[in-house]
């Protein structure tokens, strides 16, 4: 179990991973005292070139601090050929960032995520996809039980602040009970 206080260092470089041995074996618990921590595991980066061939496996990630307004357990900016797969989250506000205004990001995978997760705040997004090309979620399982901020399950940015092309989503579900 490793007990996290603040953002770990961005993933920019190509052929790198970072492996558990198991979501309920391997665990980041983000503390109570890290704050409005925006998001954990940022690969890529907007100032950085562009980072490939990157797989996020095997682990579990809980949230015991303060939710910020965008808290992504995961944000992937200016890379290609990246890999999500079995994870379990408790208390994220969102999952995913796929992009920004500024990089688009290319064949990012999302593959067995399951977990609770906590909209407190109007705009946050479970997943949020602003420039991606050939994006693919297969059983992703988001749930949460409370009433909470009126977010979004999948936003999809608009063809002015972003681009979207070929995005897969099969066997999910994404639930709050004011979620659009």
């Amino acid at each position: 179990n490793y007990v996290v206080s603040g953002q770990l260092t961005p993933l920019t470089r190509s052929s790198i991973g970072v492996f558990g041995a198991g979501p309920d074996v391997t665990r980041f618990t983000v503390a109570a005292g890290a704050g409005s921590m925006g998001m954990l595991f940022r690969v890529g980066s907007d100032s950085a070139s562009t980072c490939g061939r990157v797989t996020l496996a095997d682990f579990g990630i809980n949230y015991l601090n303060s939710p910020g307004a965008d808290q992504n357990a995961f944000v992937v900016q200016n890379a290609n050929d990246v890999q999500i797969l079995n994870i379990w989250l408790n208390n994220p506000v969102g999952l995913i960032t796929v992009g920004s205004t500024a990089n688009q990001c290319s064949r990012v995978r999302v593959m067995a995520v399951r977990g609770n997760y906590r909209a407190t705040l109007d705009g946050n997004k479970v997943i949020n996809l602003v420039r991606a090309i050939n994006a693919h979620f297969t059983d992703v399982h988001m749930v949460t039980g409370a009433s909470s901020g009126g977010g979004y399950s999948i936003y999809v940015a608009p063809p002015s602040s972003g681009f979207i092309d070929t995005v897969r989503v099969q066997r999910c579900a994404i639930w709050a009970e004011n979620q659009p």
